[in-house]
């Protein structure tokens, strides 16, 4: 294989000229980059010359006379020159006027004249038809009429009044002469108590002062129809509260 120093470049394959370019790359030191040095804060100042710290010293004087801004001193103690030196102030008048004259050039600049706009061209109308119009009309007043009845307070409805409930009577569980009763205490009336809680039989009037029932007092007799028997479920119960006929007992 020849090398690669005797060939020419059209004589050179692809991956012989990357291998030479990169030999080239690797070669070739890289330039590095110069950082800026750093400024001594201990080195002295750059000394001004005799004229502007002669300058420098008139203004801060005239600052310190009005108690002004530095910039209001310069332009004080700058007038002030010009009063007292006569080139100081043709060289400023030459100034003024040229600079009023720069001022005067750019406001009589004329502006650029705007391009006349195109006529717009009128859009045709449309021409309606009078059923079109008329179903129009008619579309609108229906929606008039629509919003009229929708805006109308609706009629306030009728409350029922809550029909009064029957109070419930209270019955009590009390143990009379040793034996269970259940004791109204709104009218005194006293029945027995049967194993699982509900009215039995008539006991009488019990008389809370004594602690006695009164049996010789008869049932109060309610006009009200009976629930049927628990057991046969044909004939009515004995009394109010009892759950079986006579002849279930």
């Amino acid at each position: 294989m020849a090398s690669i120093s005797n060939k020419t470049v059209g004589e050179l394959t692809v991956a012989e000229l990357q291998d030479l370019l990169k030999s080239l790359s690797l070669g070739q030191p890289q330039a590095k980059k110069q950082s800026k040095p750093k400024k001594d804060p201990s080195a002295p100042k750059k000394e001004v010359s005799a004229g502007v710290a002669a300058w420098n010293a008139y203004v801060t004087e005239v600052k310190e006379e009005l108690g002004c801004s530095r910039k209001e001193a310069m332009a004080e103690a700058s007038k002030r020159k010009a009063e007292g030196n006569a080139e100081y102030a043709a060289a400023a008048a030459a100034r003024r006027a040229k600079r009023d004259e720069q001022l005067a050039k750019k406001a009589s600049v004329p502006a650029s004249p705007s391009k006349p706009s195109a006529p717009v061209a009128e859009k045709p109308k449309k021409v309606i038809s009078p059923e079109h119009l008329a179903k129009m009309q008619a579309g609108a007043k229906a929606s008039r009429e629509a919003k009229k009845a929708s805006a109308a307070p609706a009629a306030p409805a009728e409350v029922k009044a809550p029909e009064p409930e029957e109070p419930e009577e209270d019955w009590i569980r009390k143990k009379i002469s040793g034996k269970k009763h259940l004791w109204n205490p709104a009218n005194n009336h006293c029945y027995r108590c049967e194993e699982d809680g509900s009215q039995g039989e008539w006991a009488g009037l019990y008389d809370p002062k004594s602690g006695k029932i009164d049996d010789s007092v008869e049932e109060p007799v309610e006009f009200e129809e009976l629930p049927l028997c628990a057991d046969c479920g044909e004939e009515s119960v004995t009394a109010k509260g009892h759950r079986y006929c006579e002849a279930c007992k």
